[in-house]
């Protein structure tokens, strides 16, 4: 399955767009700005992990330069 989200400050220019995806048989489903954050940072962590261990001490030491 693939989805796409879409934003927009205009109310009725995105209920034109459910309606549309209605009409063609999509799903569609609106959320709430919390949720559209939640998903970014999900995906932000999602995007920056990589599987290595740091030095935790070193880090730290690092954001205090």
């Amino acid at each position: 399955m693939k989805s796409v989200i879409l934003s927009s400050e205009s109310g009725d220019d995105l209920n034109l767009l459910v309606k549309l995806a209605q009409k063609l048989g999509f799903k569609s489903k609106q959320i709430s700005p919390e949720l559209l954050e939640e998903l970014g940072m999900a995906e932000a962590i999602k995007e920056g992990q990589t599987g290595e261990n740091i030095d935790t001490e070193e880090y730290i030491k690092s954001l205090q330069e």
